[in-house]
């Protein structure tokens, strides 16, 4: 992302990089997945790299040890990062103002990481117990969920955030991303020699 900006510093900017409803309909399917890498200046692009380097060691250590952690974490990033745009241009069918930025993406992260926590306290009830242990989950996360949603969406309405981007990447990192984690190892025995 830092070397994508510094590259476009003297272009005048990255805008053509972002991906919009009209970008898609002449043809600019690069924009697909050039929108992460795209900031719209520097505060931006600081905002989230270190958003990025925040969550990204917490999920990297989540998702296994090098390189079929840092393949899931990829992973994970970039198909948040494409739920976002989706959720994005679903709100924006007819849009031409691009949406630029890895924000959407590292949303992503941040559900995956409230996904995992939900998912392992799941493991810890009984199944009679369920509506209450994901009551209790809701209670324990319900301040966070909303400075995320509201923080996004009310700045969205200033102009300039894509909360639509930064909800369905936290949507699908909270359900899909999970699944990107590593099978459970299998507890061997020692041979006895």
């Amino acid at each position: 992302m830092v070397t994508a900006w510094l590259a476009h510093m003297r272009t005048g900017g990255m805008a053509d990089w972002g991906v919009s409803a009209a970008a898609l309909m002449q043809g600019r399917y690069d924009t697909v997945g050039l929108h992460m890498f795209a900031h719209g200046g520097l505060s931006h692009l600081l905002m989230n790299s270190l958003g990025l380097l925040e969550i990204g060691g917490l999920v990297t250590a989540r998702l296994g040890s090098f390189p079929k952690g840092w393949v899931r974490l990829l992973a994970a990033f970039g198909l948040s990062g494409l739920s976002s745009m989706i959720f994005f241009l679903s709100f924006h069918q007819h849009g031409e103002i691009p949406m630029i930025g890895a924000s959407g993406a590292i949303y992503g992260l941040v559900g995956l990481m409230l996904g995992i926590r939900l998912i392992e306290e799941l493991e810890e009830v009984q199944l009679s117990k369920l509506p209450l242990a994901l009551a209790w989950f809701v209670r324990d996360n319900i301040l966070f969920l909303a400075l995320l949603l509201v923080s996004g969406a009310l700045a969205g309405l200033g102009g300039g955030i894509a909360w639509e981007a930064h909800l369905g990447g936290f949507l699908f990192g909270l359900c899909v991303g999970p699944w990107l984690l590593p099978p459970s190892s299998v507890e061997q025995t020692p041979l006895d020699a």
